[in-house]
């Protein structure tokens, strides 16, 4: 869902309910997750952005596990059928006892077909 603020600034949101399938996740795990970011376009080629995600796992035999994602984002056109990404994401959150904190660089040439 997303609306537009304004005609370069556009807020959106997402919330996702998931279950396990009873292969390699239990029918009673449970994934939530919940997003929320604001785009702004700079010009014709340009656009930045920042999202937040939250994702709770409830899984059926431990306690509950959340991690949190901040993103920000560069995104510029190339052509008609391709862009160049350039993002910065922030974790923080843990599953069982595996503490994820840090960062990640990314960066993708998309071409559409």
């Amino acid at each position: 869902m997303y609306f537009d603020a304004g005609s370069d600034t556009r807020l959106f949101a997402q919330t996702e309910v998931l279950n396990g399938d009873g292969g390699i996740f239990d029918e009673d795990d449970e994934w939530t997750s919940v997003t929320f970011g604001v785009q702004h376009t700079l010009n014709e080629s340009n656009k930045v952005g920042v999202k937040f995600e939250n994702v709770e796992y409830d899984w059926d035999s431990d306690p509950t596990d959340e991690i949190d994602w901040v993103t920000l984002w560069w995104d510029q056109k190339l052509g008609d059928h391709a862009d160049l990404f350039f993002g910065y994401t922030f974790s923080d959150g843990s599953l069982g006892e595996n503490v994820f904190k840090g960062g990640l660089l990314s960066t993708q040439v998309r071409i559409k077909f």
